[in-house]
């Protein structure tokens, strides 16, 4: 059964200045609530989940003019991973824990 996934934007000007905080929660994930990622520079254009053992688990383009994306997210299984948000200057990262 696959879960929700709600991305939200963060609009800043000074963004390459200032590395934005991105934020996963609930952190851990226990797979029953919508993943909220939030943070994201008002740049970003991919979210990526990646697995410890270096398996990309999730992909998806990102829609630059919404404040807030809704995605459903793969079933995973326990474990650590690695939440990138590819933006144009560079990669954005926060740890993601899954227990069942």
């Amino acid at each position: 059964q696959a879960v929700p996934i709600v991305v939200s934007s963060v609009n800043s000007v000074d963004e390459d200045i200032h590395a934005p905080a991105l934020v996963v929660s609930p952190n851990p994930f226990y797979g029953s609530a919508p993943l909220l990622i939030s943070g994201l520079p008002a740049t970003a254009d991919r979210l990526s989940i990646v697995a410890s053992n270096g398996a990309m688990v999730y992909d998806v383009a990102l829609d630059p003019t919404a404040s807030e994306q809704p995605f459903d997210l793969p079933t995973l299984p326990s474990g650590t991973y690695a939440v990138l948000v590819s933006t144009r200057t560079g990669v954005v990262s926060a740890p993601l824990v899954v227990l069942k």
